[in-house]
């Protein structure tokens, strides 16, 4: 059994914690300790309409991260909410006026009658976003990295991310133009491209990371919704002459059948809901475990039934709650992906020394601005 250095435990007072020498990662966190951080942030964003939520961010960031071990050491989280407020206000103003003006631009062109200029202006637009939204996503990343410490080290990146940018932006073309079938292999291939570029301490981050290790549960997802547009079709084109218990419930009255076709609705969206969370279980399985940061490496154990199970609490949790909820989520997901995140190999600690890289002046407020996520 192994002592830690002293964590913050409920009220703020420091104690000891023990694990086993085989848990090196972890979440010390308790959602009774995290309520009260939860229902304030939820409070205060609410009353300030919504300004808060950056320094409920930070908030939140400290608590999970200084309650959460690495090898032998505890996390700390050292941003702050002016970071993601500046950042915020300038994503809102480098991309918001533009994407404004584009926007009035495509309406005026449709009004006049030139339909061919308002659909290339709209593509480039799309174009444009999608360039956008890439950089978003490593910025954030770098900017993580960069205000998590270990051991007095941080991470980070000197990448501007403008190549991930256009990366994500011709793979995105690339799945519009196969229909969706190359997903899986822009999805891995992107994740490779970030986390290549990134690093903690001086040492970097590798990712090797196949598709075809998910190839199967994709297949999966990509042709389900096919074979069920089929399966919808057909019975459209054959229901005339189809065997008399069709012929019953068409002339049923129509709440009958509006009930049925909603309990259609329900399962086939569930069904493709739950081998999409097949899907992206092992595609997240895979990613893991073909990271390395020098010689240790990462898994993640979490099946499809657990990851589903995760999203349908949450989406119980923000509907009891009438969205309150979802002030809790964060620490919901943190805790599960901590409870699944296993290290292996062993750190050379006498090589690890400070990164070079650049501390950032401007948080992951893109991000915020666009209401997605890092990953």
């Amino acid at each position: 059994m192994e002592t830690l250095p002293k964590a913050k435990g409920f009220g703020g007072c420091l104690v000891d914690l023990e694990i086993e020498p085989e848990q090196r990662f972890g979440f010390s966190g308790n959602w009774r300790e995290f309520a009260p951080i939860a229902l304030s942030n939820a409070l205060l964003t609410l009353v300030t309409l919504g300004i808060y939520r950056f320094w409920a961010i930070r908030r939140e960031r400290e608590y999970l991260w200084s309650h959460t071990w690495f090898l032998d050491e505890w996390l700390e989280w050292t941003g702050t909410a002016k970071e993601l407020l500046v950042g915020f206000i300038f994503a809102a103003i480098l991309l918001g006026g533009p994407l404004l003006i584009l926007q009035f631009g495509i309406q005026a062109l449709v009004f006049q009658g030139y339909g061919t200029a308002a659909i290339v202006v709209s593509v480039i637009t799309l174009l444009f976003f999608n360039f956008v939204v890439g950089v978003a996503r490593f910025r954030a990343l770098r900017y993580r990295l960069n205000r998590t410490y270990w051991k007095g080290i941080r991470g980070g990146s000197d990448e501007p991310g403008w190549a991930y940018g256009f990366s994500n932006l011709w793979k995105w073309v690339a799945n519009y133009l196969s229909l969706g079938s190359a997903v899986a292999w822009s999805m891995t291939t992107l994740w490779n491209d970030k986390w290549n570029q990134m690093s903690f301490g001086n040492i970097p981050f590798r990712s090797t990371a196949k598709v075809r290790p998910v190839l199967v549960p994709f297949i999966c997802l990509y042709l389900t919704p096919i074979l069920l547009m089929i399966v919808t079709v057909t019975y459209i084109l054959v229901q005339g002459t189809m065997i008399q218990g069709v012929y019953v419930f068409i002339d049923a009255p129509p709440a009958i059948r509006l009930a049925f076709f909603l309990l259609i609705a329900f399962l086939i969206y569930t069904l493709i809901s739950l081998i999409f969370v097949i899907y992206y279980a092992a595609f997240f399985r895979n990613a893991i475990s073909q990271l390395s940061w020098g010689d240790l490496r990462f898994s993640f154990e979490a099946e499809g039934g657990e990851w589903f199970m995760l999203f349908l609490v949450d989406a119980l949790i923000i509907i009891a709650t009438l969205g309150i909820g979802s002030f809790f989520l964060g620490y919901r997901h943190w805790a599960f992906f901590a409870k699944h995140m296993a290290v292996h190999g062993e750190l050379d600690e006498a090589v690890l020394q400070q990164t070079s890289t650049r501390n950032e002046k401007y948080s992951d407020g893109w991000l915020d601005a666009m209401d997605i996520g890092a990953f």
